[in-house]
């Protein structure tokens, strides 16, 4: 059956292996070649949230060093990585950290352009400080020229998209459904055009840049590319304390219209 899972999914699953394997406060990653972002953002949010925790880090230099800024709080870069940030916990400086990650260009050309770049990142970090009411929360992208995709990470500790609708009286038996809810528009706010901000880029993404979209929060996952969705009731130990989105989207250097796929706002 796990030959059976999305790339990204067997991914978030591999994170869940590591966090299993927890002894004596001790996390062994010695042995670990390469991390995705779809791993590695969650171990950092796994990480931050146990202080005391000891890492044994990969031998693999550059592997080391990213989970070394995640621990550090330090800003790193490598031609395959775009930084990794650390969302600040007061929204008004999220634009000084957010000009770190924009400026590798490499990656907007990469992906649809600089508009589209631009607009997936703004709009998923504005809904991390929107509905998740986080502690940590990292952001970062990764480029893969031999299987020729980007992917684009975003994870938080918050109250999940499930809790949030709950917060607000939305109660859904499974939360598989609410985040599929979630991703259709209804949003814990009263302001139906924004929703989540996850189907205008949902359409983006699949549409517009040829790619698939994971979304996993509490103890349910939805995954969808243009083939259709699939959904993942998540057990302990594999349900997330948080939010998990992971994008991937096929490297063009075609400049994506993106109004082609986005609604303007009503702001």
């Amino acid at each position: 059956m796990l030959n059976d899972l999305p790339e990204q999914m067997k991914e978030y699953l591999q994170f869940c292996a590591f966090k299993s394997k927890v002894k004596d406060n001790s996390l062994d990653l010695s042995c670990c070649g390469w991390f995705y972002p779809t791993q590695l953002l969650p171990l950092g949010v796994f990480i931050k949230e146990n202080k005391g925790l000891k890492v044994i880090l990969p031998k693999s230099k550059s592997v080391s060093m990213y989970l070394s800024t995640i621990k550090e709080n330090q800003v790193s870069e490598d031609k395959s990585y775009l930084p990794i940030i650390q969302l600040p916990s007061k929204e008004k400086l999220v634009n000084e950290s957010l000009a770190k990650f924009y400026k590798l260009n490499n990656f907007s050309r990469e992906c649809g352009g600089e508009a589209a770049f631009k607009y997936i990142v703004g709009e998923l970090v504005d809904n991390v400080y929107q509905h998740s009411c986080f502690r940590n929360a990292f952001v970062m992208a990764q480029s893969d020229p031999k299987k020729g995709f980007i992917e684009l990470c975003f994870c938080d500790d918050g109250i999940t998209i499930p809790g949030s609708l709950k917060k607000a009286g939305m109660i859904f038996g499974e939360e598989e459904q609410a985040i599929v809810e979630a991703i259709n528009g209804l949003s814990a706010k009263n302001d139906k055009e924004r929703g989540y901000g996850l189907w205008s880029n949902l359409n983006l993404v699949l549409n517009g840049l040829n790619g698939e979209f994971l979304v996993i929060s509490g103890n349910g996952a939805v995954f969808i590319n243009k083939l259709g969705q699939k959904l993942f009731k998540l057990q302990t130990p594999n349900s997330f304390n948080g939010t998990l989105i992971s994008i991937r989207v096929k490297n063009q250097s075609k400049e994506v219209n993106l109004y082609d796929f986005v609604e303007p706002h009503n702001d």
